[in-house]
Formats: structure tokens, C-alpha cells, sequence
């Protein structure tokens, strides 16, 4: 669509400051490193890891960086940290798998009060927690799965948290032990739109028998704000000797200081090539309920607010652009054809893009899922 692309043109040509350096990490030795710390800690703040695919060692990351895999088969085997990133500086990470059984945490956020966005990581097979948030004001995690070890999937701990889709599942135990909870959080503020939580099996032993592990739990000082939210608690155990069964898991458990409020309404998914050439074909494809009337909010420096449990979240923060795009079609989508750009870019470029739709049967106006774009030239 021309007026896409013009706009996108005219927003990057009016902020060519935010034009990054990009650093290629690949095992084989083809690129500017083998390895994913070294190019790290070669990376200036504000430039692009791009990682071929493979298997590396973990990273820690504590300056603005671009963490982005080129293509799928990405895999940081030993956990990666995230720590110290003030505002209004922000990191991203996009398209890595963090599977390991020797690692305690897949992904660890702490200290942050700049944001940390991450898109489509996943984290299974650990010892502990899939992702651990600790400390942190602006963390989004979109379309992310994790599954905990001995742990819940994801833990959030003093800090404010935004939830895009996604399925967390507490770890299932094999002996005595109860399950784990799906989500656990305390002392914090979430709001998620379209997650799956999933309580953790209860565990399975001769002459002693766990409970399920909870979808949500809640526990001292938290509120959670969900729309489309899926909870379910995990299975009881069994005990072989007696043949006796655990207490399944609940949904939610909230803690009476806590709060949890649910709401049903529309989620509006966003998909796109998230790293993208210049000069390339790009498709934006939206999907929600038909009918209704879908644009695209585009932005460089994200800093998500919340709106309302209806509305949900701003992730993108105030959108340098925002670009009408029309009413979705029967079959609840609309696809717009455009092309990356814009030429001359130095090296890539960072945007962030937010789906905002508007029912005009209500009429009620609904936040959807955010994406980061990886803008290249063409020579990476």
C-alpha cells in the first residue's frame, strides 16, 4: 500500500538519528563473530546484534541493544540476563529460543527502569523459571512461551509487566511436589491481553502424592488487568500404592491484598516479517473480528502505558505515525502489501508497531498486539 510506505519514509527521514550500526554473529565464522558475547560487548548502545542461526552461549546484556535472529534455529543454550537498562534507553530481543536443562532461568530481567521488549522467545527444559522479571518497569514479552523446571513459568517480582498473547506453564514435578503456577507474580502490575496461563501436573510417586499447580498466582501486593485471559490449573499427582489423587490446580489464586480483574472482548494480532531488507516486499497482516476498523500505530522509542482493562496498553508509547488501514474482511483479516524502505538507510533502523482497532457497532475502540521491525540494508 503506497501511503504506508510513504508514511513509514517520511517518519524514518525525520528521525535518521535513531539509524543503528549492525553487528552479525554467526558460529560458523562467517561473521563478526563467532560468538554472541563477544559481539556484545563489541556492540555500541543502540546497535543490532543480528544472529544467524545456531547454538551460543549465554549473554549478559546491560546497555540498549537490538537482539534480533535472522531467520528460526537461533538457541542460547545457557540463559541470557538483562539487567540495568535505564530509561529511556530499550533493548529487544526477538526470535531466540533459551532451551537448556543446566540452566536455572531461561531469561532473567532485572534492574531495568528503561524498556525491554521481547517478541516470540522461548524458553523450556530449564531447572527453574522460563522467564524471570525482578525489578523492572517497562517489560513487554509478545507471543513468548515458557515452561518452568522447578519453578513457575514466568515469575514477576516489583515490576510492571505487559503480556501479548503467549503460554506460560508451570513446571510439573515428578516426585512428591505440588505443581507450579503458570504465572506467579508479587508486588507488581500486569496487563496481558490473549495469554494462556497453565498450572503445572502435580507430582507422581509411590506412597505420596502432589497437587496441581495454579493457571495465576497472586501473591502479596499485585494487580493483574487481563482481557481474553485462559487459565487452567494443572492435574493432580498420583500416588501408585493407594491409588489416591492430588488436588487438581485452580485457575487463579489471588492473595486478599491482590486484585484481578478479567474482561472479555477482541484481541487484534499483528503478524509481519520482522526483520525486513530494504527494497523488500513487506505484508502487515491483521486479524480480528470482522468489521472492524484496524490502523497502525508506528513508533522508535517505545514506552508502554496502560489505558484501561477494555483498551488494554499503548506498547508502542505516543506513535511517531499512525496509518489508517481499513475494516477487516469476513474472514476477520486484512493483509497490506508495502515495501521496506527507505533507501539510503546507513546500516538497519529499530520500529516498534502497534495494531489500534475501533468496533464501530459499540462503539469501543481496543489496543492490539505490538511487533518490533528490524529495518536492514541490503547488504546484511
Amino acid at each position: 500500500m503506497l501511503r504506508l510506505h510513504i508514511a513509514l519514509v517520511a517518519a524514518v527521514s525525520a528521525t535518521a538519528l535513531s539509524a543503528q550500526s549492525v553487528v552479525c554473529v554467526d558460529q560458523s565464522g562467517s561473521g563478526d563473530f563467532a560468538d554472541l558475547g563477544s559481539a556484545v560487548a563489541a556492540a555500541s548502545a543502540g546497535d543490532t546484534i543480528l544472529i544467524k542461526p545456531g547454538s551460543y552461549d549465554g549473554v549478559a546484556v546491560d546497555k540498549a541493544l537490538h537482539l534480533v535472529a535472522d531467520g528460526p534455529g537461533v538457541l542460547v543454550r545457557s540463559g541470557m540476563q538483562i539487567t540495568g537498562i535505564q530509561a529511556p534507553d530499550c533493548v529487544t530481543v526477538n526470535g531466540i529460543a533459551g532451551n537448556s536443562g543446566i540452566t536455572f532461568f531461561g531469561l532473567t530481567i532485572s534492574d531495568c527502569s528503561g524498556t525491554v521488549w521481547v517478541d516470540s522467545y522461548e524458553a523450556n527444559n530449564l531447572l527453574f523459571t522460563g522467564i524471570f522479571v525482578t525489578n523492572s518497569d517497562r517489560v513487554i514479552l509478545v507471543d513468548c512461551e515458557a515452561t518452568g523446571g522447578r519453578c513457575a513459568g514466568l515469575s514477576v517480582s516489583d515490576s510492571n509487566v505487559f503480556l501479548q498473547g503467549g503460554t506460560f506453564t508451570g513446571g510439573q514435578q515428578d516426585t512428591t511436589l505440588d505443581g507450579l503456577a503458570g504465572l506467579e507474580a508479587s508486588n507488581s502490575t500486569i496487563d496481558l491481553v490473549g495469554t494462556s496461563l497453565r498450572g503445572g501436573n502435580g507430582g507422581i510417586f509411590a506412597g505420596n502424592v502432589g497437587d496441581g499447580g495454579n493457571g495465576l498466582e497472586l501473591l502479596a501486593g499485585s494487580t493483574v488487568n487481563a482481557r481474553e485471559l485462559d487459565a487452567t490449573g494443572g492435574a493432580g499427582g498420583i500416588d501408585f500404592l493407594s491409588m489416591t489423587f492430588g488436588a487438581p490446580g485452580v485457575p487463579f489464586e489471588v492473595d486478599p491484598s491482590s486484585s484481578l480483574s478479567v474482561a472479555a472482548g477482541p484481541t487484534h494480532d499483528l503478524e509481519v516479517d520482522q526483520i525486513a531488507r530494504v527494497g523488500d516486499a513487506v505484508a502487515y497482516r491483521v486479524l480480528g473480528p470482522a468489521g472492524h476498523l484496524v490502523a497502525l500505530n508506528f513508533a522508535f522509542d517505545p514506552d508502554p502505558f496502560y489505558l484501561d482493562l477494555a483498551q488494554g496498553s499503548i506498547v508502542t508509547g505516543v506513535p511517531v505515525v499512525s496509518v489508517p488501514l481499513g475494516s477487516l474482511g469476513a474472514a476477520g483479516s486484512l493483509v497490506v502489501p508495502t515495501t521496506a524502505g527507505p533507501l539510503g538507510l546507513p546500516d538497519s533502523l529499530s520500529l516498534f508497531v502497534q495494531v489500534v482497532a475501533l468496533d464501530p457497532q459499540a462503539p469501543a475502540v481496543y489496543t492490539g498486539f505490538g511487533r518490533p521491525i528490524t529495518l536492514l540494508s541490503p547488504g546484511f
